[in-house]
C-alpha cells in the first residue's frame, strides 16, 4: 500500500509520457509510450462517462437469416467498454452468428489489449440464448520500409495497426426459462435488469449483494471481460433465430455507485428502468407487426412482468393496430381509463423510471389513462392511433382535474362516459 503525506506528489503507479525537446533522440518505443500516455488519458476521461452503448449499436434480426445462417443487423455506432476503452462500428454491418471470416491482407497484433476474452465453439443445434457484445481490437496491414533489417519480412516492420472491432458470442445459462416460450423474452429480460436482486435487497437491506443476473454471472466466469459491451440477446432453435432483444442487456453509459442503501441511488438505476420501458414497448411493437389484431392479447399469458408505466396502442374498428386494454389486464384491479393532458405525460414517464416494476401474477391495481390531446377530435383526434397510459398501483394518481386547462368534455368528470367510448 502507498504512503504518502500531505503536500508530498505520489508518482507510484504514475502514467509516463515523454518529455520533447530540442535535440533528443527518439526511438519507436519512446512513441509506443506516448501513445499508450494518450490511451490511458483517454481511458480515464471514459471512466468519469461510465461504460454503455453511447449511440447506434442497434440489433435486429437480419433479412434473410435462416436456419443454417442466422444472422443479424448492427447499426453504426459508438459503445464505452468498462476499460475506458472507445468501440466504434463505422456502418451498418451483418454479423453472421455461425462464422467468422479473416480480413485480407492483415495480421493479428495486441497492442494495449488487456483482455483475452474465450471465443465461442461450434454452434449446437437446438434451443440455446445467447449474448451478443462488441469489442475492440487491432491487426496490422502492410509492411514498412525499414533500414537495418534488409528489408526482409517480419513482425515488427508493419506499415499499419488497425483499430477495429469484433462481435463474441457467447451462451447464458437459461435452461430454467425454456420451459414457457410465450413469456420466455420478458422474464429473460427481467434476469437481466435484476428483478431478483432488488427483491433480495428489499427484503434484507444490509445483507443483499448486487448481482445475480446472467450477465452478471458471464463477468464473473470470465466469459465475458471488461473489454466487451453487451448489445443484444439472441434466441435461437434449430429452425432459426426466434427473437433478438436487444434492451435486455443495452444500456447507456453510467458509472456505478454504492451497495446498500446507495443502491437507490446508484446512476446505472436509470439506465436499467429506461431499459426496461424500452423493451416493453419495442416487444409490443414487434407483436403488433408480426399481428395487427392482438385483441385477445392477455399481459399474464405473454409477459412475467411489466414497467412501472407503458403505452398500450389500442385496436381501432378502423383497423389500426393495437390492443384491446380491457383484455389486456383481464383478471386484475384496474382503474377505469381517464384523462391526463399532454404535458402530464412526460412527468409520468419519467417518474416511474423510480418504480419497481408490475408482476402480472399479483393483483396489484393499476392506473390507466388517456392523453386528452390523443382523443381530441377537434383537433384531428379521430384520425390518430389511439392508445391507452398505464401505471403500476404504487405510482401516484396523475389524473386529477385541473380547472380551466381542459374543456369540460374531456375533463375527469366525463370519465363515466369513457369507457363506451373506448369500447
Amino acid at each position: 500500500m502507498p504512503k504518502t503525506s500531505v503536500f508530498a506528489p505520489l508518482l507510484d503507479d504514475g502514467v509516463p509520457s515523454i518529455n520533447f525537446f530540442n535535440g533528443r533522440l527518439l526511438s519507436a518505443e519512446d512513441l509506443k509510450t506516448e501513445g499508450k500516455a494518450n490511451r490511458e488519458a483517454h481511458r480515464r476521461l471514459a471512466h468519469g462517462i461510465g461504460d454503455g452503448v453511447v449511440s447506434g449499436l442497434e440489433v435486429r434480426m437480419a433479412e434473410p437469416s435462416t436456419a443454417d445462417d442466422p444472422a443479424v443487423m448492427v447499426t453504426a455506432g459508438v459503445a464505452i467498454a468498462r476499460t475506458g476503452d472507445a468501440i466504434q462500428l463505422p456502418a451498418d454491418t451483418r454479423v453472421s452468428l455461425l462464422t467468422v471470416t479473416a480480413a485480407l491482407g492483415t495480421t493479428e497484433l495486441t497492442p494495449f489489449k488487456y483482455c483475452t476474452p474465450p471465443r465461442a465453439g461450434a454452434y449446437v443445434a437446438g434451443a440455446g440464448v445467447y449474448l451478443l457484445a462488441i469489442t475492440s481490437t487491432f491487426a496490422g496491414k502492410g509492411r514498412a520500409p525499414s533500414a537495418g533489417l534488409g528489408n526482409q519480412i517480419t513482425n515488427c516492420n508493419t506499415k499499419y495497426i488497425i483499430e477495429g472491432v469484433e462481435f463474441v458470442l457467447m451462451p447464458i445459462a437459461a435452461d430454467s426459462l425454456l420451459s414457457d416460450p410465450d413469456t420466455l423474452r420478458n422474464r429473460l429480460a427481467y434476469a437481466c435488469f435484476g428483478v431478483g436482486a432488488d427483491a433480495a435487497l428489499a427484503a434484507d437491506l444490509f445483507g443483499a449483494t448486487a448481482g445475480g443476473d446472467p450477465v452478471s454471472a458471464l463477468r464473473n466466469a470470465g466469459t465475458l471481460t471488461d473489454c466487451d459491451v453487451p448489445l443484444a440477446i439472441v434466441y435461437w432453435t434449430s429452425s432459426g433465430v426466434q427473437f433478438v432483444d436487444m434492451w435486455s442487456v443495452r444500456r447507456r453509459p453510467a458509472i456505478p455507485g454504492a451497495g446498500g442503501v446507495g443502491e437507490f441511488i446508484d446512476p446505472q438505476h436509470i439506465p436499467i428502468a429506461e431499459a426496461r420501458l424500452m423493451q416493453f414497448q419495442a416487444q409490443l411493437a414487434e407483436a403488433v407487426e408480426r399481428s395487427p389484431d392482438l385483441s385477445a392479447l392477455d399481459a399474464r399469458a405473454n409477459f412475467r412482468f411489466l414497467p412501472p408505466a407503458g403505452v398500450l396502442p389500442m385496436r381501432a374498428p378502423a383497423g389500426a393496430a393495437g390492443v384491446n386494454e380491457i383484455k389486456f389486464f383481464d383478471g386484475r384491479p384496474r382503474r377505469h381509463p381517464v384523462f391526463i393532458d399532454a404535458a402530464v405525460l412526460p412527468k409520468l414517464v419519467h417518474d416511474s423510471l423510480a418504480y419497481a416494476p408490475i408482476d402480472v401474477r399479483d393483483q396489484e391495481m393499476v392506473w390507466t389513462y388517456v392523453v386528452r390531446q390523443n382523443f381530441d377530435t377537434k383537433t384531428g383526434g379521430d384520425l390518430r392511433h389511439k392508445y391507452v397510459v398505464f401505471t403500476s398501483g404504487h405510482m401516484p394518481y396523475y389524473g386529477h382535474a385541473r380547472f380551466d386547462v381542459s374543456r369540460w368534455n374531456y375533463s375527469n368528470y366525463s370519465s363515466a362516459l369513457l369507457g363506451s367510448a373506448l369500447l
